[in-house]
């Protein structure tokens, strides 16, 4: 490749980064008072690094990290609503089914809340958040079966697969650790360690995972 068009494309490549604000981030908080939580936050930043909370001071809140094409779709949908800043209420009467908040924090900021939307992209966004938000609560439960229910390991091990089915298993990397773990660990049930070992290859294929 001649050299100064070399240059060139990597000025290009330099000023494309700049030009995205690293500081961009979207929250999505859903509040349900009688669900199971009944409050939710999850927030997400520009490289897919992103956080789950199930109080608005949890002292334990979950670290997690989705690929950055979904990271690029989730920013760019939040771009297609204005950044918030466009009204998602639908206005027709349904029951409650939680209030939702959709805020970008950053370079453009908004907030919009609502209880129910038919903007197919404000649904398309809200699924992903969704699915962030089931994936981590699988987390937290299989962390918790770890830890104090042996028994129990399997069953968690069984909702994080059917979740993996649906498709609704997003930002799994981080339980690469906690299925190794169960893996090696004889004091589980060859059934869960076996699970355990097909859902770690499973997310290390997706996600390219390194191997321990």
């Amino acid at each position: 490749m001649n050299f100064k068009l070399a240059v060139g494309l990597l000025l290009a490549l330099v000023s494309m980064a700049m030009a995205q604000p690293a500081g961009d981030r979207i929250v999505y908080q859903k509040v349900f008072p009688g669900s199971n939580p009944e409050f939710q936050e999850i927030s997400i930043d520009r490289s897919g690094s992103a956080r789950y909370k199930e109080a608005k001071d949890d002292p334990n809140p979950v670290e997690f990290k989705v690929d950055a094409p979904l990271a690029t779709e989730i920013f760019g949908l939040a771009e297609s609503l204005d950044h918030f800043n466009r009204k998602l209420e639908s206005g027709l009467a349904v029951a409650r089914v939680g209030e939702k908040t959709f805020r970008f924090e950053g370079s453009t900021p908004g907030s919009q809340t609502y209880n129910y939307s038919i903007d197919p992209t404000a649904l398309k966004l809200q699924d992903y958040f969704e699915k962030m938000g089931e994936s981590q609560r699988l987390f937290i439960k299989l962390e918790y079966t770890v830890r104090f229910d042996r028994l129990g390991t399997y069953d968690a091990l069984l909702m994080m697969d059917q979740a993996r089915a649906r498709g609704r298993l997003i930002g799994a990397e981080h339980f690469v650790p906690l299925l190794d773990r169960i893996v090696k660990n004889k004091r589980f049930m060859n059934i869960a360690r076996d699970r355990a070992d097909t859902l770690a290859r499973y997310i290390r294929e997706s996600s390219a995972a390194p191997a321990p």
